[in-house]
């Protein structure tokens, strides 16, 4: 049984002034419930969360001070990091006489008794807890849903134009976890639960600060300590954060694990889903995002935290995700049949031709040019750009015969050093191989399958 305070609809915070009135209860976290209030001065809505922790006389959860010390620093965090995907922030503290709660249901107990439980004190599961203070957190109010909610009404695969918008707030967000990071603090909770959709600027906010710890407390051999639970959620902390080592790079996991969520419907608290993006395969559902920007989700998943990108670095390649790739020196780059249409026009208008004597040398010439312009533009519809990548082999990946996996031709043992040509149309989830370890070799692999990387200049 968790021990905590509680609001009802209609309850006043301030009971002096009876300014802020309870309108609903939006969720219940671990250190705290989060409140919808109406300022009746103004008829401003505002969101509070409380720190409504009591003291469990069977020691089974911190004690209400220490929860009151996080609290507090969670507000202190919040109230200093202007920023736009951060909901503006207050600290507020009500003066109680003497307030004595009841330890079964968390209401108010009067005359020795309980309202709600209509239990005697003598009856009660332990005695009533003497309250003087109560913490509250005033918050903007983000009218709209958390992006856990949408994920469940959201059709999967989604299209390109909302895979945009989604990587738009995801850029949103890593902002603010960029600017946590420049202030050597770690956010330790990112997941779709904790960004909330606004419905009336359209924009997304991070909210739920409970876990944001300076970078040096999460290292010190007190707070190793004092770790009791795991932190983190389930999918989106990385190994070292479940072992008591959260660092900056955790977040770069967490906010991956979430992007891809978002893109894919793929969720990581599943094992089974889980296993599937670890692997890779999530790549399947998001082909229209460019490979730089795959190659940087792929490394944001690494076991060791080492080799995670900054903040920084993931905002650049999520930026240029949907950008226009780069030209590259490749075999041949032809003329459009628009483009040479125009050019042999311009040809034929400004060429003076000889008159020939004879009618039927007039009529050749005009066949055989007509001949090779149509040529021409047939060679040029049927044609198109090629690109190169280097990719390295993954263990067990299969090779084969042809984009039509008719037959299999060999596996490789992983690690392998591969040139790639990436196919299109219907052949766009294979790759032809050019060499393997700069040996010229013949066959077709699924994309899936391989960790593609820089493209060959």
């Amino acid at each position: 049984m968790t021990v905590r305070l509680s609001h009802k609809k209609g309850d006043f915070i301030d009971t002096e002034k009876n300014q802020f009135q309870i309108i609903e209860q939006i969720k219940s976290g671990g250190m705290g419930t989060v409140y919808k209030i109406l300022k009746l001065s103004t008829n401003n809505v505002y969101a509070v969360k409380e720190c409504d922790l009591l003291d469990d006389p069977r020691n089974k959860q911190i004690s209400r001070s220490e929860a009151i010390k996080i609290f507090r620093r969670e507000g202190k965090h919040m109230e200093a990091l202007k920023c736009p995907a951060v909901p503006q922030s207050f600290m507020f503290t009500v003066n109680q006489n003497d307030l004595k709660i009841c330890l079964k249901c968390g209401n108010p107990v009067s005359n020795n008794t309980c309202d709600i439980c209509q239990l005697q004190s003598n009856s009660l599961y332990y005695n009533p807890q003497h309250i003087k203070k109560r913490y509250y957190l005033f918050m903007d109010y983000i009218e709209g849903k958390d992006l856990d909610e949408m994920i469940n009404i959201w059709t999967y695969p989604i299209e390109t134009d909302k895979a945009k918008k989604i990587l738009t707030w995801m850029m949103r967000i890593g902002e603010a976890i960029h600017l946590i990071h420049e202030n050597n603090l770690i956010y330790r909770d990112l997941k779709p639960n904790n960004i909330r959709f606004c419905t009336t600027d359209k924009q997304v906010y991070l909210i739920d600060f409970g876990l944001v710890r300076p970078e040096q407390y999460s290292k010190s051999v007190y707070f190793q300590k004092q770790l009791t639970s795991k932190l983190g959620t389930d999918g989106y902390a990385p190994p070292e954060q479940v072992e008591g080592k959260p660092c900056k790079q955790s977040d770069i996991y967490a906010i991956t694990m979430t992007t891809i969520e978002l893109l894919t419907g793929l969720h990581p608290g599943d094992q089974e889903d889980r296993e599937k993006i670890i692997k890779g395969y999530y790549k399947d559902f998001i082909q229209f995002i460019s490979l730089d920007a795959l190659k940087i989700l792929h490394l944001s998943l690494s076991i060791d935290p080492l080799k995670r990108p900054s903040a920084k670095q993931w905002l650049q390649s999520i930026e240029n995700a949907f950008s226009t790739v780069k030209k590259t020196k490749v075999l041949f780059q032809p003329l459009s049949a628009k483009q040479t249409k125009i050019i042999s026009t311009q040809i034929f208008k400004k060429t003076k031709f000889v008159k020939p004597k004879i009618k039927q040398y007039k009529v050749s010439f005009f066949i055989a040019i007509s001949v090779f312009i149509l040529l021409a533009l047939i060679y040029l519809n049927f044609s198109s750009s090629k690109f190169y990548f280097n990719a390295i082999g993954r263990s067990e990946t299969t090779i084969y015969s042809d984009s039509k996996q008719s037959k299999v031709i060999r596996k490789l043992k992983g690690g392998e050093q591969l040139v790639v040509e990436q196919l299109e149309g219907m052949d766009k989830y294979m790759l032809k191989i050019i060499s393997i370890d700069n040996e010229k070799t013949k066959g077709y692999i699924l994309r899936n399958q391989v960790d593609v990387y820089d493209r060959i200049q």
